[in-house]
């Protein structure tokens, strides 16, 4: 479960992991909350296993003491994490779903009953609520939030993917590479997904997704085309701060690759059905890289 929102100045990322089982039959859990106040990236987690149950309540879903619960069509969040200097980071956030706002479930099946989901409930929604980091608030009443959700078989998988928003517009983009043996990825198309005010302007699978290393091989710079009859569109995405989990120390996949989760500024040009866009805004990128 992942969701972002900004608000005032502040930016958050937020993700829920359920993945692996443990010798005991739970899975391995964990919270990761990364904060932007103007002064740089600041971290806030905690991990707790769960049993399989509790995973398949999702997305009402608690790890230790921070959950996710859905009341109607809002998303309630309730936080409560410490960063690597025991500094504690309080939270209770609501984010509201609309109608028509969401990119709606796709599985993708392979072969064995592999099976990997994937919905945006919300592509853009009102944000509520507050952080507090060791008592300072962070408020976020009346901003904006973004909420994705996987499921599935993802041992093995690696994915590229973004998402930006400005005013009543959000765009998002991805592709998924399935383990070998499980599917052919080239049958697998990139999309880019173009959301306005009252719903989906444009969609299309004519996707090319390049990304540009710096000197040590981390991520720098994401250019996206994209090109049908209802999207002719380019985004330029440049890094600005990563989050790695490397390979190997069970993070999201378990794909033996780094997993890098980033943040930038998005430079947004073209068009959407009859709506053109030109702007740019803040935004957050996924991909991987080899050991």
């Amino acid at each position: 479960l992942y969701f972002n929102g900004r608000a005032s100045g502040a930016r958050f990322y937020l993700t829920f992991l359920v993945g692996s089982a443990r010798s005991d039959g739970r899975r391995a859990a964990g919270v990761r909350l990364q904060l932007d106040r103007g002064a740089g990236m600041e971290t806030f987690s905690a991990s707790e296993p769960v049993t399989d149950a509790a995973a398949m309540r999702a997305p009402d879903l608690a790890i230790g003491a921070s959950s996710v619960r859905l009341d109607g069509m809002r998303y309630v969040i309730h936080l409560d994490l410490r960063d690597a200097r025991g500094r504690r980071a309080r939270a209770d956030l609501s984010l509201e779903a609309a109608p028509g706002r969401l990119l709606p479930p796709l599985e993708i099946a392979g072969v064995r009953g592999w099976r990997t989901g994937y919905v945006v409930p919300v592509m853009s929604g009102k944000l509520d609520g507050q952080i507090a980091v060791d008592g300072r608030r962070v408020p976020l009443d009346g901003g904006t939030g973004y909420h994705d959700h996987n499921w599935g078989f993802w041992k093995g998988v690696s994915w590229q993917w973004g998402q930006v928003q400005q005013n009543d517009l959000s765009v998002l983009y991805g592709r998924v590479f399935p383990p070998p043996g499980a599917a052919d990825p080239e049958r697998l198309p990139g999309f880019v997904g173009v959301l306005g005010p009252d719903g989906p302007i444009g969609y299309t699978t004519d996707v090319t997704i390049a990304e540009t290393n710096d000197a040590r091989g981390n991520p720098q710079a994401i250019a996206v085309r994209a090109r049908g009859a209802q999207v002719d569109l380019s985004l330029i995405f440049s890094v600005e701060s990563a989050e790695v989990t490397r390979g190997g120390s069970g993070g999201p996949a378990a794909s033996g690759l780094d997993f890098y989760q980033l943040r930038g500024t998005y430079n947004v040009d073209g068009r959407a059905g009859s709506t053109v866009l030109a702007f740019a805004a803040p935004g957050s990128a996924e991909t991987f890289r080899g050991r």
